[in-house]
């Protein structure tokens, strides 16, 4: 009996340490059960979110387009026409639509694609890499009076550019050829944005976040591209006729079907309203009297020492009193001759 004993203790101790890695195991069991269960849950409440913030996208589309159609009937039985530009006029582009709130939707990027795109955002690439994706879209347009380019500038105002000779404009060519060429690398984006557009117009990802978020980069490449045309009319312009920068400030100057060009016709036409209108200000502001004819007439009187020894002007204006002598001419002839002859009569006293 007393030698049975130690036979029995390592297997009571082998059996307490199984049981207590078997209760180990079961509790990291069911904690690996609670968090995956937890994440189940987070997962299906996010699925839940993302599927009411696109509800709530379309019910607001939805509404917006309602809200449009009532607006356009009570128009047509106003008897009203479509003005130029707007959705459904003859003017083809329509006049863009309000900006729809846009919820904030947070993603994260994993490691290995962070450095990818860390490593696109500090490299720049070999004008034949550069070609290369170029070219990997080519949209085509059923509008052919539109395409994909830089706006040119004007014939007309390119001639006046070239005709200034000074400093200031040959400063104003070289940023315009620099503005011009990020301009074009700004372009190329927009081919790879039109594709994946065009690829969600229809079918199942027409309201997804993804068509949403294609729409989003279309519309900050659009202000983008706008921002340099903006700073390229503003350089020239400053130069040539500084006085008609503040022209460029108003949207309504420019009409978006001349965005082939980067000033265009209407601009140019409403620059000479604005000038003629000036000119007349300046003619109605002229002072009366003032015109070449009247000067060429009535040539300004000179001044006279000898008429105004005695007070007087030669229009007989009494310089002393700013009354004058209005009695008439003959007061004033006879006041001359009497001085006249008073200074004859001194000079022959004193032997003159």
């Amino acid at each position: 009996m007393a030698g049975s004993s130690p036979s029995s203790s390592p297997s009571s101790s082998s059996s307490s340490n199984s049981s207590r890695d078997s209760r180990r195991n079961n509790r990291d069991r069911d904690r690996a059960n609670r968090n995956r269960e937890r994440r189940d849950i987070n997962q299906e409440d996010q699925d839940i979110l993302d599927r009411a913030r696109e509800q709530e996208l379309r019910d607001r589309e939805l509404q917006a387009q309602r809200e449009r159609e009532q607006q356009d009937g009570d128009r047509r039985r106003r008897g009203e026409q479509p003005q130029e530009g707007d959705a459904g006029g003859a003017g083809g582009i329509g006049v863009p639509e309000p900006p729809r709130e846009i919820l904030p939707r947070k993603f994260a990027v994993p490691r290995r694609r962070m450095r990818v795109v860390r490593d696109w955002m500090t490299s720049t690439l070999s004008p034949s890499e550069a070609k290369q994706l170029r070219e990997s879209f080519l949209p085509s347009f059923s509008d052919t009076d539109f395409d994909l380019k830089c706006p040119q500038v004007d014939s007309s105002l390119a001639r006046r550019f070239k005709d200034l000779k000074c400093p200031e404009m040959v400063k104003a060519e070289a940023t315009e050829k620099t503005l011009k060429a990020e301009q074009y690398k700004v372009l190329d984006v927009a081919r790879p944005l039109l594709y994946l557009k065009e690829q969600m117009a229809e079918g199942e990802l027409q309201n997804s976040p993804m068509a949403e978020a294609v729409d989003v980069a279309l519309r900050l490449w659009g202000h983008t591209f706008h921002g340099i045309t903006a700073n390229r009319r503003e350089n020239l312009l400053k130069v040539s006729d500084p006085k008609f920068v503040s022209l460029l400030k108003e949207p309504k100057r420019f009409k978006a079907k001349q965005c082939g060009a980067l000033f265009g016709s209407h601009f140019i036409k409403e620059m000479v309203r604005e000038a003629t209108n000036d000119q007349k200000l300046r003619n109605i502001g002229r002072p009366a009297g003032q015109s070449s004819s009247f000067k060429s007439r009535y040539p300004p009187t000179s001044y006279n020492p000898r008429n105004s020894a005695s007070g007087y002007h030669r229009n007989g204006f009494n310089g002393g009193n700013r009354g004058g002598n209005f009695g008439g001419s003959n007061n004033s002839n006879g006041g001359y001759r009497n001085n006249k002859q008073k200074s004859s009569q001194r000079g022959r006293g004193n032997g003159y």
